[in-house]
């Protein structure tokens, strides 16, 4: 059996949050509707066999840094825009240079450099317990096994489309549409239109147009508060329609299209027994052949509050995997 190895090592890592100023009353002047928040982080890996390979000893050391800089502005109690620029650079490296592009991965390290980007940029339109988002934004459900900003990763990771949020005392509940790449040869629509005599309470959604082949991701998460200690229930599709053949040998269309179901509860106070559960399945199609999968995370953890934090913990974690024929 090849051996291989790999180990990452965390030396330094340090955040900051610097409010400024905040919205207050609605007579506030403007200085006190906006609010400056500032991130700075820096990781330091060591990485040997990074690339996998046992007939080379491959070792590398380097040091990460992302810092986002960021502001809230509320001019009143029904808007709020939030802008956040980010910076991820790997030290001693220009960012987007042809040692860490885009699919060059040379020392084993991912493509993180981005140098100044737009990490988020939204707007929030608000009525009562409803919120409108549309613009760069991050999405982050439950414990971030299947949806999530992917903050270990020095550039994370955030959604261009739109959201409706409705969040009360019982539950909240995200539908969301975002589109996950532009190809130059497809478009992209989003129609919400009464077909009459359809009463104007009804819709009908139209995603896409003919021909399109930009990858839509969409979706609804709800979380009832009031049932056991809060329960998530979602289900999310993805479709990308390409027209890419990917195995020449096999009749294939390009196309990925798949939806996924599933639930997440979860319990672990700082003091007695805790849970946290999760499972989801999925079916779709991807070329010719079929989608049908399944993921279960099971964890029960007891806390000791006198000891300081102390918590011990055991899980168990199982997927399907996929058929490669």
């Amino acid at each position: 059996m090849r051996h291989m190895r790999k180990f990452l090592i965390l030396l330094v890592m340090a955040s900051i949050a610097l409010p400024i100023a905040s919205a207050s009353a609605a007579d506030a002047s403007w200085t006190d509707k906006i609010k400056v928040g500032l991130e700075a982080r820096v990781r330091n890996e060591s990485q040997f066999d990074y690339d996998l390979n046992a007939k080379a000893e491959d070792k590398d050391n380097f040091s990460l840094l992302r810092a986002r800089l960021n502001v809230t502005a509320t001019p009143t109690e029904n808007f709020r825009g939030f802008i956040q620029i980010q910076s991820s650079r790997v030290f001693g490296d220009s960012a987007l240079s042809g040692t860490f592009g885009p699919g060059n991965t040379a020392r084993g390290i991912a493509a993180d450099d981005e140098d100044i980007a737009l990490h988020q940029g939204y707007l929030d339109i608000i009525g009562n317990d409803l919120t409108f988002r549309v613009g760069r934004q991050e999405m982050i459900f439950g414990d971030q096994r299947l949806v999530g900003a992917l903050g270990w990763s020095n550039r994370g990771r955030s959604f261009d489309g739109v959201s409706l949020i409705h969040d009360t005392d019982s539950h909240k509940a995200t539908l969301f549409f975002h589109l996950i790449q532009r190809n130059a040869a497809g478009t992209t629509t989003l129609a919400l239109s009464p077909l009459p005599p359809t009463p104007p309470a009804l819709v009908t959604v139209t995603f896409g147009a003919p021909g399109n082949n930009d990858p839509m991701f969409f979706g609804a998460n709800v979380t009832l508060k009031e049932i056991g200690n809060g329960l998530d229930v979602y289900l999310f599709g993805f479709v990308d329609r390409d027209g890419q053949t990917i195995n020449p040998a096999k009749v294939q269309d390009g196309n990925l299209a798949f939806a996924t179901l599933g639930f997440r509860t979860k319990d672990m106070p700082g003091d007695g027994i805790g849970y946290d559960l999760e499972g989801a399945v999925q079916g779709g199609e991807n070329d010719d052949v079929g989608i049908m999968a399944f993921a279960g995370h099971v964890a029960l953890g007891f806390g000791v509050e006198d000891a300081s934090g102390l918590k011990l913990l055991a899980e168990y974690n199982i997927a399907s995997g996929d058929n490669p024929n």
